[in-house]
């Protein structure tokens, strides 16, 4: 089984974001020190792993959001999360979803929150696309990503986020790569 330093090495060279994923995952379990990137004290929160990716079929182009870490705090489960932008965001304030169905005492204030963050990046599409630095205002069009795959809480932890950067750097470039966005 490999070790951080060959899935790292390996990861510069993934074919695909599914086994870039699968070796930036690999690389979370194998960590020494990890205590140094991770914004949670639970050892088992290594496993933690948002996904993340291209917002539709388009294959490239578009606009690549990049933010610092997912808001995961409140879920006591560590393992893999889904791509909240994708299955929960989009289809919520597009009006193709209520939502999960479970949380239905909590929905209204998730609604407001996807709402305000499906704004704010609309919001972001048409100042680029009037500046004539994309083509775009569909955000499907897009890709987003968060650096800090482990999630976090409502507020980033700088430090350790700084660290996660600086030791998942190949992980994070070869993803820019992989999505092919423009701008």
């Amino acid at each position: 089984m490999a070790n951080f330093e060959q899935l790292q090495d390996s990861a510069g060279s993934a074919p695909t974001l599914e086994k870039l994923f699968e070796r930036w995952q690999k690389a979370h379990e194998k960590e020494e020190k990890w205590e140094e990137t991770c914004p949670f004290d639970n050892a088992e929160a290594r496993k933690n792993f948002t996904l993340d990716g291209r917002l539709g079929s388009r294959e490239q182009g578009g606009v690549l959001f990049v933010c610092k870490e997912a808001n995961v705090g409140d879920d006591p489960d560590y393992e893999v999360k889904d791509f909240w932008m994708k299955v929960d965001v989009l289809p919520a304030c597009e009006g193709g979803g209520e939502g999960r169905p479970d949380q239905k005492e909590v929905l209204a204030k998730v609604k407001r929150s996807r709402t305000r963050y499906y704004n704010c990046l609309k919001k972001t599409l048409r100042i680029l696309k009037a500046q004539g630095l994309c083509d775009t205002e569909d955000l499907k069009d897009c890709a987003y990503m968060n650096l800090n795959k482990r999630g976090g809480g409502s507020r980033a932890d700088n430090t350790k986020l700084r660290k996660y950067i600086e030791r998942y750097k190949t992980f994070i470039q070869r993803e820019v790569e992989l999505l092919k966005c423009d701008v």
